[in-house]
């Protein structure tokens, strides 16, 4: 039995290209001296070997450990019956055979994935349509990755920042964007999804249609959102507390005056009914009750600048208002006639005092 355990590894090592000349010769001794367990293993080798290629170097090892700790046979007492034995073999081949073949497949599909990446740098917007018609709109600072092979696979895409989808219907196919914090779900629907890394928050608009959202923590908490709502998570989430609609907050742990999840309908102007969330979309900057430290942070993303703050307290100013074509410097001067505060540029950046 000890030799047996040892022909696998043995097997193991050389699949996956870890086998020198002294494990060779004590490979060929041990199949020498049991042909029916050779013939076996050479049987599972030509089954396999279609599912075989060039194995990146970096990642033999990891084949390695994967077939090691898989294949562990269990200690069988010893038997007078000879059947039992080989069927044990015939088992234990089959078993290291569908092993190797799975890790052959897993390691080469996922060297096999290739993304296309689209990027909206600061200071500019980006549309692109994916092969299956979904519409996205990025905006400044965001990027979008899909598969290349996106109409062979799942409709699955990555987002950092903030994109206006208008994802096409395929009930046998849901679209699914993946974001630091949460993962949306779709069918087809028009959807706002924001989801800047230094961001505190995560937020998805809905438009029209229905998304599900699950939280990358929570994998069991899937939030289901109608037209008109959105929900935000904050990013650095840590218990379950979550308000609806002005609803009460309850929590499985502590209640938080702050909750972790805020669900509630969408933020309209007064004026001219523009939705807050979508607003980016006709070049708008519209700000309601944030602190000029966040701010800061979109009109950097819309006007491609840097801004530095030499005034803590100037930071915590709280700003409201909205702007359509303005310039930076005249964005700068309406904020200043409503907050007192001096700024300058040096050397392309835009500092605060």
């Amino acid at each position: 039995m000890e030799a047996n355990s040892r022909v696998w590894k043995l097997i193991a090592r050389k699949i996956s290209g870890e086998l020198d000349r002294m494990e060779t010769e004590e490979l060929d001794r041990l199949l020498a001296a049991d042909p029916e367990l050779a013939a076996k293993v050479l049987a599972m080798q030509q089954a396999t070997v279609s599912t075989s290629g060039a194995i990146p170097a970096d990642r033999k090892e990891q084949m390695l450990q994967h077939i090691l700790h898989q294949q562990q046979p269990a200690e069988i007492p010893p038997t007078p019956v000879r059947k039992l034995h080989q069927r044990w073999y015939w088992a234990a081949a089959i078993f290291l055979g569908l092993i190797v073949a799975g890790s052959l497949y897993f390691f080469q599909s996922q060297q096999r994935v290739n993304w296309s990446i689209v990027q909206a740098k600061p200071g500019t917007r980006s549309n692109v349509v994916l092969p299956d018609g979904t519409t996205v709109t990025l905006n400044a600072g965001s990027e979008l990755a899909y598969p290349t092979d996106f109409m062979n696979s799942n409709r699955q895409v990555k987002l950092t920042g903030e994109g206006y989808f208008q994802v096409a219907k395929n009930a046998d196919r849901p679209f699914i964007i993946h974001t630091a914090t949460v993962d949306v779900k779709v069918l087809g629907t028009v959807f706002n999804l924001r989801a800047y890394p230094n961001e505190s928050k995560t937020e998805t608009a809905l438009i029209s249609g229905a998304v599900e959202v699950t939280i990358h923590r929570q994998k069991d908490n899937k939030i289901l959102l109608k037209p008109g709502e959105k929900v935000e998570v904050d990013n650095q989430l840590t218990t379950v507390t979550t308000t609806r609609s002005g609803t009460p907050a309850t929590a499985t742990a502590a209640t938080h005056t702050k909750p972790d999840i805020r669900i509630g309908p969408l933020v309209k102007d007064p004026v001219d009914q523009q939705v807050q969330e979508t607003a980016w979309l006709e070049y708008k900057l519209i700000f309601r009750e944030e602190t000029f430290e966040q701010l800061a942070a979109q009109i950097e993303r819309a006007y491609n600048v840097k801004i530095i703050f030499q005034d803590d307290a100037i930071k915590m100013a709280s700003f409201s208002g909205k702007v359509k074509d303005e310039s930076v410097t005249e964005l700068l001067n309406i904020l200043q006639a409503t907050k007192h505060f001096n700024y300058k540029t040096v050397a392309g950046q835009i500092i605060i005092y």
